[in-house]
């Protein structure tokens, strides 16, 4: 397999200005249901093309079947405050009620704090050591 030879980083700037980038910087993600219905297909795909980050494609072939976020007949609320609703397994629910009803109640919305949303230290943990492995 080819080994990368520039940083994430400059490949993508070299793709931004069209200046021959080392490969194409691009994210692939399928619903869990496209996993429950071509996963032994798309698995072939990874194993025919060692250049695809495997990684990103394994996280999601391991999802959680009971992540309300994928689970049919699934109620959640989310950072912002938006009640949704799932009425089918492996696909993406829709917002039903949302917390801004009224303009006049704008100042009243709770804007989760993007900090406490994610969890940056472990991302950038991973980044580094995905970087790392592409030496």
């Amino acid at each position: 397999m080819k080994k990368k030879t520039m940083s994430e980083r400059e490949n993508y700037l070299r793709a931004l200005e069209f200046n021959n980038p080392e490969w194409v910087p691009i994210t692939i993600e399928f619903l869990p249901s496209v996993w429950k219905k071509y996963g032994d297909k798309l698995r072939d795909v990874l194993l025919r093309y060692p250049l695809i980050d495997k990684n990103l494609w394994l996280d999601q072939m391991n999802y959680d079947d009971t992540d309300p976020l994928y689970k049919e007949g699934a109620y959640f609320k989310d950072d912002w405050g938006c009640m949704w609703y799932n009425a089918q397994d492996g696909i993406l629910g829709q917002v039903i009620e949302h917390p801004l009803s009224d303009w006049k109640e704008f100042n009243k919305l709770n804007i989760p704090d993007p900090l406490e949303q994610i969890d940056w230290k472990t991302l950038k943990e991973d980044k580094e050591k995905e970087e790392w492995a592409c030496r």
